[in-house]
């Protein structure tokens, strides 16, 4: 360490004002800065002579909310990841290393996020489909859309990804010391922060949005440990822990020690020397010493009530919470009910809600209370609020079973139990009041709460623009009662779209995507049209007046399945539509013959189809025809009666439907079993010409 490092490092304990490490963080999540000195070991040996190491491997990085002082030496590879460079001349052997960091962390905030943005070739390397990150699967790819087609931005097309994977992935520390790809997590639903992240980020890459996988370590509840989350880019890069739920806000306790396309360590290590073999590089958990942690409050400037403050045994109420953010990110919050048998059932304790600057949030619970509780008492019922970032709150409601209350009566109906996208819902109200009742009447819609004053009996009306999919609104009343009713939002009748691709198509060859779109309606509609296909993303404004056909070349250099996602976004139309193609090329199909019995007349064959899947294969010996319906890969298949093996007539189709047909000679597979056949007929052939005359 130089004298410069050093001295920094002493006049950062005196700043600091103690040289004692903070041992234990209550609350990691509210931590908004960390100063910490991190200590990286290890051990290499090997049962040969070593004449030069070198050792590359995962450093803290130093970037927006990390600030890395160092005296290491450190190289940087293609992504720009800072790396621990150790090189040592005749090393001992074994080779013993060390090396640290002080390390100071603040916590990320996001506020805002640029309107419009393009993205250059750096982000754009985070948007390629890997092998352990397949956002080119059509699994992902539709899984995708079906979560985010009714989202309205970016931010909450992400949030609504990450809350998914959030909450449909078992946590399973036994997968620790795994790295398993997307598509395994998608089936098997469990693992750890990486499979976490790695299912995450295929599914937000499968929408357009470039996403890196970041390592590194973490505080969680058993102190310091390795952990994985996501950076997405949304005109800036944005912080995804998808295992701890934070989208958007990034608790300092994160350490950054890498960023990568996927969950492929990088870490490396080369020994020169003679006849190097055995290498075993054995590395410590890294120590981390904290000496300065600063902590956010909880919020507290939120809302927290009930539809009835004052009920009768067997009535229903609405819990609702109110918030209106300042900066981005997801809320976690748990109702728990008052202990004992008051309340009779609540529907799920849990919410998620996403939080976005100046737009109000809100989380409604539906609450029943026992109707048989004991009557001539008045019960006080205390529900709890927690959450990950608000303060413990507590609301108390009021049960009266000695005097039932005269309850103002309501029947609810919408409309239209199916509305189209942009499409104005009504909610109509028939109120009848008791003589001498005041109260209220309520709505709630997505983040929208009214509420009428009533005294008499009257019908009321509520408006509002719904969002396309599963839909529900709660009425209610101030005197205990509650009325939920789904509805759906479909797309716009008055606007269609057909698409016209071809469903397999061969390496290298032009074909046209053509997409036809159809305005019912007597005015032109102004709409957006996105086409994403491999990553790029084009738009296209267009005036639709009746109808517009719009044409793309398309032609693909590799094999496999390729997803071509159209997105159209006007008044009143928001759609997706995936088109799904099968590149292909020509297969490759060889006969050999594996085993021939003369005798028998019985012979087995190997089939072995390479580049490509084939279809309808027919091979045809002295008469004698077989078939397969489709293979890639290998297949034995046997023949009877045959008196020669060759040639063979080999016929298949392509995936495209194209005729292959040929005459082969077969190639002969010697098999351990026909080699000693061999063996022992010319042993016996020896024996008849040459020891049996001897021995007479």
């Amino acid at each position: 360490m130089s004298k410069v490092t050093a001295l920094f490092l002493l006049l950062t304990f005196l700043f600091i004002g103690s040289s004692h490490a903070i041992e234990v963080i209550d609350e990691p999540a509210l931590t908004t800065s960390l100063a910490l000195h991190v200590t990286f070991s290890g051990k290499v040996s090997t049962p040969s002579e070593m004449k030069r190491i070198e050792i590359n491997m995962s450093f803290p990085q130093s970037c927006e909310t990390q600030r890395v002082t160092t005296d290491e030496k450190l190289a940087y590879d293609k992504l720009g990841n800072q790396i621990l460079h150790i090189v040592k001349e005749n090393p001992q052997n074994p080779f013993y290393y060390s090396a640290s960091a002080y390390v100071e962390t603040s916590s990320f905030n996001l506020y805002s996020l640029p309107e419009n943005y393009a993205l250059t070739d750096y982000e754009r390397k985070f948007l390629e489909a890997t092998p352990n990150i397949q956002s080119n699967s059509y699994e992902i790819q539709k899984l995708a859309e079906d979560i985010t087609k009714a989202c309205e931005n970016d931010f909450e097309k992400i949030a609504k990804l990450a809350i998914w994977v959030n909450e449909h992935i078992e946590y399973d520390l036994s997968y620790g010391d795994k790295n398993y790809d997307a598509l395994w997590v998608l089936n098997n639903r469990r693992g750890v922060c990486s499979e976490y992240t790695t299912l995450f980020a295929a599914l937000a890459r499968a929408i357009g949005v470039p996403v890196r996988y970041v390592g590194g370590y973490a505080y969680g509840r058993k102190g310091w440990e390795p952990h994985a989350y996501a950076e997405v880019f949304l005109g800036r890069w944005v912080p995804v822990d998808t295992l701890w739920l934070q989208v958007g806000y990034l608790d300092a306790t994160h350490i950054k020690m890498s960023i990568g396309k996927d969950n492929q360590v990088e870490d490396n290590i080369e020994i020169l020397g003679y006849n190097v073999k055995n290498v075993k590089w054995e590395k410590n958990e890294p120590v981390f010493d904290i000496l300065k942690a600063n902590y956010r409050e909880r919020e507290k400037d939120f809302e927290l009530f009930a539809s009835s403050s004052r009920l009768n045994p067997g009535d229903e109420f609405l819990v609702v919470w109110r918030y209106l953010p300042k900066q981005y990110g997801v809320a976690e919050l748990r109702l728990e009910p008052c202990i004992g048998n008051a309340i009779e059932e609540i529907h799920e304790k849990e919410r998620r809600v996403i939080l976005e600057p100046g737009r109000e949030a809100i989380a409604v619970w539906r609450l029943k209370i026992n109707k048989n509780l004991k009557h001539g008492y008045l019960y006080t019922c205390p529900l709890t609020l927690n959450s990950n970032f608000f303060e413990f709150r507590i609301l108390n409601i009021t049960i009266d079973t000695a005097r039932t209350f005269k309850k103002i009566g309501m029947k609810a109906e919408v409309l239209n139990t199916e509305v189209e996208l942009g499409d104005e819902q009504v909610v109509s109200v028939d109120v009848s009041v008791p003589l001498g009742i005041r109260g209220k009447v309520g709505i709630i819609y997505g983040n929208q709460v009214k509420e009428v004053e009533v005294s008499k009996n009257e019908k009321l009306s509520f408006s509002f623009f719904p969002k396309l999919g599963e839909n529900k609104v709660y009425i209610y009343t101030s005197t205990g009662d509650v009325v939920e009713i789904p509805f759906k939002v479909i797309e716009n009748r008055d606007f269609s779209i057909k698409i016209e691709a071809p469903k397999f198509l061969k390496v290298n060859q032009d074909r046209k995507l053509k997409i036809f779109l159809t305005n019912n309606r007597e005015t032109p509609l102004k709409i957006n049209l996105t086409i994403i296909e491999d990553g790029e993303k084009t738009t296209k404004s267009l005036e639709v007046i009746k109808s517009e056909k719009i044409e793309r070349d398309i032609r693909f250099s590799d094999t496999g399945d390729r997803i071509i996602k159209i997105i159209l976004d006007g008044k009143g139309i928001k759609s997706t539509k995936l088109c799904r193609i099968r590149v292909y090329t020509k297969p490759e199909v060889d006969i050999s013959l594996l085993q021939y019995d003369r005798d028998k007349k019985l012979a087995k064959f190997k089939i072995l189809v390479s580049k490509d899947k084939a279809l309808n294969i027919s091979i045809k010996i002295n008469g004698n025809l077989k078939t397969i319906e489709e293979l890639e890969g290998e297949e034995v298949i046997t023949f009877k009666g045959i008196e020669e093996v060759s040639p063979a007539t080999l016929c298949y189709y392509d995936l495209g439907g194209e005729r292959y047909c040929e005459s082969i000679e077969v190639k002969s597979v010697k098999s351990m079993k026909s080699i000693i056949q061999r063996l022992l007929k010319i042993f016996h052939t020896f024996y008849e010409l040459f020891i049996k005359r001897f021995v007479k």
